[in-house]
């Protein structure tokens, strides 16, 4: 009974574990985009962007200032190909 429970606690930790990995992949970031002065700008960009694999979320805010806040797994695509997509859309990324 001993060695089930223990194998069963072993079992547990690695789970735990590897659901601690998987999250850690998880990255937010908000960027901050010229050109995208209308709704339509931003749904266009909104749109490219959630056919992404590895893109989970996005919010888009149009106006002088625009802002792409993105949250993605860096396992499966990176800020440069995100940023990629916000250009292939027409808008420009801006460094902070």
């Amino acid at each position: 009974m001993k060695r089930v429970l223990s194998i069963f606690g072993a079992l547990v930790l690695t789970l735990t574990l590897l659901a601690a990995m998987v999250n850690a992949a998880i990255t937010e970031k908000t960027l901050r985009v010229d050109g995208m002065t209308c709704a339509h700008c931003s749904l266009s960009v909104e749109h490219a962007l959630k056919k992404v694999d590895g893109v989970v979320q996005v919010k888009v805010k149009d106006g002088p200032r625009g802002t792409v806040w993105v949250k993605y797994d860096d396992q499966k695509v990176d800020l440069a190909k995100i940023r990629k997509v916000i250009t292939d859309t027409g808008f420009q990324p801006v460094d902070k």
